[in-house]
């Protein structure tokens, strides 16, 4: 009888010591990686001499869209309160033009780059909207060198948020006014920016590249790229899409909480650049192209 219960406790102590034991190493959802420095070998090998240019407009085909405001409840709390807010990826057209389309090309050796000259980006989270800003000019679009830093902070002493989806997967708190976070983009690629915190509708986008050949089209649509080392590649054209997919109520506010928009729109042209010479393209889009 005794010995029954010296082996009922030693089972109990047993499991209490199991159930203590140090937990296995969490498995994340994502791959976690260090940062990837900044390519030393950029413009390593730049040769003037040896480059080109390309020029080019972004031109749309057809009338231009019907963009209408967003008529939304700017706090799931106060689903009253309703504001008109521009859709954040409206589409920009001046006498036919697209205007602020991003185009860069793909393909560049860095080591035959042309030093990196854009300025560092900073985004700034208000009630309604992200500010972008490039140096201090004022994008839609940031370009960013791939490696190395963005800066992210908020306007006012509220609980903003700026999540990054796409070629970076993070979320950043941002609780501090005017205190800012630096997040380093290691990846190649178009991240959208979004908040998580309430401003569902808030979106601005980066480009994060190897190289500098990375521009945004002009008030009359057009761009330039300096110095491209001669070559074959291709030239990319992106714009984001103004279509809403659909929208996420939150189940117990019955209140909107997500939106997402449909496919952003990419042309691709094959261009040759040759040494003092200018390749110049013309890339077409219209709505059909915005599912």
């Amino acid at each position: 009888m005794r010995g029954g219960r010296l082996v009922v406790a030693g089972v109990i102590v047993g499991g209490l010591v199991w159930g203590m034991r140090t937990a296995p190493r969490p498995r994340p959802l994502y791959d976690l990686k260090p940062p990837t420095p900044v390519l030393a070998e950029l413009g390593t090998v730049h040769d003037p001499r040896d480059c080109g240019t390309v020029t080019g407009r972004v031109v749309w085909e057809g009338p231009a869209p019907a963009i209408p405001l967003l008529e939304l409840p700017v706090s799931p709390l106060l689903p009253s309160r309703t504001e008109s807010i521009p859709n954040p990826n409206t589409l920009r057209l001046q006498d036919s033009r697209v205007v602020g389309a991003v185009v860069w090309l793909r393909g560049v050796d860095p080591a035959r780059s042309r030093a990196w000259d854009h300025a560092p980006v900073s985004v700034e989270a208000t009630e309604l909207e992200f500010v972008t800003k490039q140096g201090a000019e004022r994008v839609r679009t940031g370009i960013v060198r791939r490696g190395e830093a963005v800066g992210l902070s908020a306007r006012d002493p509220a609980s903003y948020s700026i999540r990054g989806r796409g070629a970076a997967f993070f979320t950043d708190l941002l609780y501090t006014p005017e205190r800012v976070t630096s997040r380093t983009l290691t990846d190649e690629g178009v991240v959208e920016l979004s908040s998580a915190t309430g401003a569902y509708w808030c979106r601005s986008h980066l480009l994060v590249s190897d190289h500098p050949y990375v521009t945004r089209t002009d008030e009359r649509g057009e761009f330039r790229m300096e110095a491209v080392p001669s070559g074959t590649y291709d030239l990319v054209c992106w714009v984001p899409n103004w279509r809403i997919a659909r929208l996420e109520r939150d189940p117990e506010l019955v209140v909107h909480v997500r939106m997402a928009f449909g496919r952003d729109v990419e042309k691709r042209t094959t261009i040759r650049v040759a040494a003092g010479g200018t390749a110049e393209t013309e890339v077409k889009m219209g709505e059909r192209d915005f599912p």
